[in-house]
């Protein structure tokens, strides 16, 4: 739900390993707590996003998130507060109505391993109100360069563990209703440079996670640096629970 708050991490591929030029701000650590533990400069965040419905069930035309987070580094970790509110009130997107607050703290054990851990809390409103609590952690390695491919990395994560919303139901896949969410998700990426010239660099990130240990989701990414000015994310997402169910997008986000 988190990701929609952010036209960045609705396009990057959801990568645990920093995607392919490790572009890290303050809403990197909702795809892994351990993201930030190498920045050395304060970094301030503020996205959004709209959605348009004109033809829902419920009459609703305009949804829409935000976010606004900064991360600190210090001698001793990089502290991250990143706080997140969701409205959509879609039939067919029934996102509902959240406020999230996330505080992130990671540390790099040496120039190649880094960790973290994150704690969030959050408040559901408007169809039956509940609140959720829950822990985050994860790990990043820097393996460096591997034949054409530069400063790769790998990345691992244990999210949500703690209280989930259980007050309120949402739609899911299969039209039944989600009763607890979000669930418990390991989730493991890869991600490296893999073209640089002095007009163009190419990278790309690999992710697999595994949401409340009953479904299987890959998520890939691609990104492209043009000029040292322009970028270009682009990703796409297969979910093995919305194929089985006939509910399957294969088209492809992109975002400049």
């Amino acid at each position: 739900v988190l990701r929609i708050s952010s036209p960045t991490l609705l396009t990057d591929g959801s990568s645990s390993a920093g995607g392919g030029f490790f572009n890290i701000t303050p809403s990197s650590v909702v795809n892994n707590p351990a993201l930030s533990a190498f920045e050395q400069r304060v970094i301030l965040d503020l996205a959004g996003t709209m959605l348009f419905d004109d033809k829902d069930e419920s009459d609703k035309s305009v949804g829409g998130a935000f976010q606004t987070g900064i991360l600190i580094p210090s001698r001793w970790c990089v502290s991250t507060f990143l706080f997140q509110g969701v409205w959509v009130p879609f039939y067919d997107m029934h996102l509902g109505n959240s406020l999230n607050f996330t505080a992130d703290f990671a540390k790099d054990i040496n120039d190649k391993l880094a960790i973290g851990m994150s704690l969030n809390v959050g408040i559901f409103y408007g169809y039956d109100s509940d609140w959720n609590g829950g822990v985050n952690m994860g790990a990043l390695y820097n393996f460096g360069d591997l034949l054409f491919m530069k400063d790769l990395r790998f990345g691992g994560a244990l999210l949500n563990l703690g209280k989930p919303f259980e007050n309120t139901e949402l739609r899911g896949i299969e039209d039944t209703e989600a009763e607890k969410w979000p669930g418990i998700t390991p989730k493991f990426g890869v991600a490296a440079t893999m073209y640089s010239s002095n007009q163009v660099d190419i990278g790309a990130s690999l992710d697999i996670s595994i949401p409340a240990f009953q479904n299987f989701v890959l998520d890939a990414g691609v990104q492209v640096f043009i000029l040292d000015f322009i970028t270009v994310n682009s990703s796409w997402e297969y979910d093995a629970r919305e194929y089985a169910e006939g509910d399957k997008n294969i088209i492809p986000s992109i975002g400049v």
